[in-house]
């Protein structure tokens, strides 16, 4: 078993992402996210863009997720 973390998608926006953490939850499948654009503490959420990992043991039951979306 390999805990080498993989990226399940790039550059998704709040809403798409929001989604897709719930059904990854919903099917036991731990993740992290990270997030791009501005960071400041007055910068809207609507301008970051987000990528989600997941680990290389859960990609293809992740990937199965994101398609059904």
């Amino acid at each position: 078993m390999d805990n080498k973390e993989v990226m399940l998608v790039d550059s998704i926006d709040k809403a798409k992402k929001d989604k897709l953490e719930k059904q990854l939850l919903k099917n036991n499948i731990s993740y992290f996210e990270r997030t791009k654009g501005e960071h400041g503490f007055f910068s809207k959420s609507s301008n970051r863009k987000y990528s989600i990992y997941v680990h290389m043991d859960s990609l293809e039951r992740a990937q199965k997720i994101l398609e059904e979306l």
